[in-house]
């Protein structure tokens, strides 16, 4: 008997989808002023984080499309 499972781009399409809508969630209630706001030491404004998170979806996207 075999048994056929996910492939290895739907789970990663999954764990995407969870992670964009857990990052949207996040990000829903954030305004633009302090999304800008510069953070205090060496840490970055949550903009520049959270544009690197878009960015890095991006990829990860264009990688399972490309299979």
């Amino acid at each position: 008997m075999s048994s056929v499972g996910p492939t290895p781009a739907a789970v990663l399409g999954s764990a995407l989808q969870w992670a964009h809508q857990t990052a949207e969630g996040t990000m829903a209630d954030v305004t633009d002023e302090i999304a800008n706001r510069p953070a205090p030491g060496k840490a970055n404004p949550i903009v520049s984080c959270y544009a690197h998170s878009v960015i890095a979806e991006d990829s990860v996207a264009n990688g399972i499309l490309q299979q």
